[in-house]
């Protein structure tokens, strides 16, 4: 019957969606691997920040709380990157006792801006969560998600601050876009150390 096809069909169709999304935390992990083996580079490369996002969170149940504006180009290692930016989602949401939970992506200047309407969350409280296996109350984390961004932000030579407002929480991971416009000039300085 063709209620029979659609739930076989609808079954398939998530299956590969969880199979996409397993390749993309794989593929994450192997570039962590890479980033923690000091004599090894870390692959980076050009790409929309905004495309990759919907594409990798799209995949997720997060991305009904997203709303991301036009971002621009980013030089970086794109599953890594993606990896900090779903760990900051992922607590945003879970950290938000609004009835319509918000994640805000948008650009002022170099910089991306992350803001959400959760509970708020100051520098110091995110220094404090930084920690290995630190948890929130009523968690279901492993408390490394925020550890591991940290890194990979840190890895990619990235500032960043979190700051509690009147909204929630905003984070600010400056100059992110200006790597685009040095991007030459690093591959040139790096290929000459050697």
């Amino acid at each position: 019957s063709n209620l029979e096809e659609d739930k076989v069909i609808g079954a398939f169709k998530l299956l590969g969606k969880c199979i996409e999304r397993l390749d993309e935390v794989y593929s994450g992990i192997y570039d962590l691997s890479i980033m923690v083996d000091s004599d090894k580079e870390i692959p980076l490369e050009e790409f929309c920040l905004k495309d990759a996002l919907v594409s990798s969170m799209g995949k997720t149940h997060l991305y009904s709380f997203l709303k991301i504006d036009k971002l621009g180009l980013v030089y970086a290692n794109k599953s890594l990157l993606l990896t900090a930016l779903y760990n900051f989602v992922k607590n945003g949401i879970a950290y938000n006792n609004s009835d319509k939970k918000l994640i805000y992506f948008y650009r002022e200047d170099n910089n991306l801006l992350i803001q959400d309407n959760g509970l708020g969350l100051s520098q110091k409280e995110f220094d404090f969560y930084l920690k290995p296996y630190v948890r929130g109350h009523n968690t279901k984390g492993s408390g490394l998600g925020l550890t591991i961004s940290n890194l990979i932000l840190k890895n990619h030579k990235y500032h960043y601050t979190f700051e509690k407002n009147d909204i929630g929480t905003k984070i600010v991971i400056f100059n992110i876009f200006i790597w685009l416009y040095i991007k030459n000039f690093y591959l040139f300085i790096n290929l000459n150390e050697k």
